[in-house]
């Protein structure tokens, strides 16, 4: 017998520019206001 797997989508709409956005990720000080850390990456390809 085949086990079903259920998943899930969840999708946000965010009514910005895409520099704005990109801004709020990787400024800490407006990362920190909505998520309550810091993201801390040196934002190059495949990064952590």
């Amino acid at each position: 017998m085949r086990r079903e797997m259920t998943s899930f989508v969840y999708v946000t709409y965010i009514r910005s520019t895409p520099e704005k956005v990109f801004e709020a990720i990787t400024r800490p000080d407006i990362a920190r206001r909505y998520w309550g850390h810091e993201n801390v990456s040196d934002w190059q390809t495949g990064s952590r």
